[in-house]
C-alpha cells in the first residue's frame, strides 16, 4: 500500500458511527470512501507545492484529541494508522480500499470527543523556498485546490484566498524581511505565532525577491475571505 502526502477532508464528507469498544474507550468509525476523491484531487501534479492534511482535534478547540488506537479495515484486512503527536493522521491513497468500503476507526476515552478537520497547507519541503514568486504560487494553488474540492457549482460560492498565514512554533518576536537586490527591508514584526501577508501586499513585491524569516516557519496556511 503506497503512502501519499498527508491530507485532510471536512467531517461533512464522512459517515460516522459510534459503537462501544471492548476496552474502556469508545470506537468511532469514518468511511474511507468519503475521503478518497479529495485525497486523489490533492495528489494531482498541479498542487505539488501543497499538502491536504487530516487532523484529529477536540471538538470546539484546536487541541489534539486523545487517541488510544487507530486502524483502517475493509472487513477482512486491518492496517494500523499513524496519528502523529500533533493529531495529524496519515492515510494511504488506495483505490481497492475505496471499492471495498473500508472504514477508519479510532478509539477515544469518551464518546464524541474528536472532529476530523481539513487543513490545506504548504508542503513542508517548500517552506525554505520563500521567493516572492514561490509564495505567490502557493496562494494560487490554494485557491485552485479549494475550487476543485468544492466542485460545481460549489466553486462559485467558494470564498477567495485573500492572503497567507505564516505560522511559528511559539509566541515571541518574529520578523519577516524582504531581500531584494541585496537590500534587506523589514516588512512585518509580531509578538504572536503568525504573520499575515495579504494578496495585495504580495502583488506589490518584486517577484524575484526573497522573504526572509527571523525564526523557522512551522506552517503556511491560507486566509479565506469572511
Amino acid at each position: 500500500m503506497n503512502t501519499v502526502k498527508r491530507m485532510l477532508i471536512t467531517s461533512a464528507l464522512l459517515t460516522a458511527s459510534i459503537t462501544p469498544s471492548v476496552s474502556a474507550g469508545v470506537e468511532t468509525s469514518f468511511t474511507y470512501n468519503g475521503l478518497y476523491k479529495s485525497i486523489k484531487t490533492a495528489s494531482a501534479a498541479q498542487y505539488s507545492q501543497l499538502s491536504l492534511n487530516f487532523y484529529l482535534l477536540k471538538k470546539a478547540s484546536n487541541q489534539v484529541c486523545p487517541i488510544e488506537s487507530s486502524f483502517l479495515s475493509d472487513g477482512e484486512n486491518k492496517l494500523d494508522l499513524l496519528v502523529k503527536a500533533n493529531g495529524q493522521m496519515l492515510l494511504p491513497l488506495d483505490k481497492n480500499l475505496k471499492k471495498d468500503h473500508a472504514a477508519i476507526t479510532i478509539t477515544t476515552p469518551e464518546k464524541d470527543m474528536c472532529n476530523l478537520r481539513m487543513k490545506i497547507e504548504v508542503a513542508s519541503f517548500e517552506l525554505e523556498n520563500t521567493t516572492v514568486s514561490s509564495v505567490t504560487s502557493w496562494q494560487s494553488q490554494m485557491q485552485a485546490l479549494f475550487a476543485d474540492l468544492a466542485g460545481w457549482p460549489g466553486r462559485y460560492f467558494m470564498p477567495d484566498v485573500i492572503g497567507l498565514n505564516f505560522n511559528f512554533a511559539a509566541s515571541g518576536q518574529h520578523e519577516v524581511y524582504l531581500m531584494d537586490q541585496g537590500q534587506r527591508t523589514l516588512l512585518k514584526r509580531t509578538q504572536s505565532q503568525l504573520i499575515f501577508i495579504s494578496t495585495t501586499e504580495l502583488e506589490r513585491l518584486n517577484q524575484d525577491a526573497n522573504l526572509v524569516f527571523s525564526t523557522p516557519l512551522l506552517s503556511v496556511t491560507p486566509q479565506l475571505e469572511h
